[in-house]
């Protein structure tokens, strides 16, 4: 199972990311988009800080159960409507999708799962605790498609 997490879980939640790379059941990709944003935020963020030094020596130590997003593993959203790129945080959404997209059709003959996983700021749960979605679009995003 493939596992696309967003900037905020690898913020607030890198134990738990860590916990699921200690047993390798998934295969953890992470976005160009996320990587852009904790670069953003690592001035402000010690979260983001944090997530930054862990994954560069995760990259740099090489492992097959998580890698950074190569540039050709993305594919567009078909009969989707984008959102401005004024619009950061929906535009970073459809980024990270548009990754998960191409990963599922890389391994659609294979029935692997491909999950992004977000902080719900939304929901009555627990902070600890953070949600994933199989390629449905963050609730922000949800009027540009036209779901609700």
């Amino acid at each position: 199972m493939y596992l696309v997490p967003d900037a905020t879980v690898l913020i607030n939640h890198l134990q738990a990311i860590k916990m699921l790379l200690s047993k390798p059941t998934h295969i953890i990709i992470i976005p160009q988009a996320a990587i852009d944003l904790l670069d953003q935020q690592k001035r402000e963020s010690l979260g983001a800080r944090d997530a930054i030094r862990w994954l560069e020596i995760k990259f740099r130590h090489g492992s097959r159960f998580i890698k950074a997003q190569c540039p050709h593993e993305r594919t567009r959203l078909p009969l989707i409507k984008y959102p401005k790129r004024k619009d950061k945080e929906a535009w970073e959404w459809y980024q990270i999708v548009e990754c998960c997209h191409y990963l599922s059709a890389q391994v659609q003959q294979n029935s692997i799962t491909v999950k992004t996983a977000s902080d719900s700021t939304d929901c009555r749960e627990t902070p600890t605790q953070f949600h994933f979605h199989s390629l449905w679009p963050h609730p922000s995003c949800r009027r540009s498609i036209g779901t609700h």
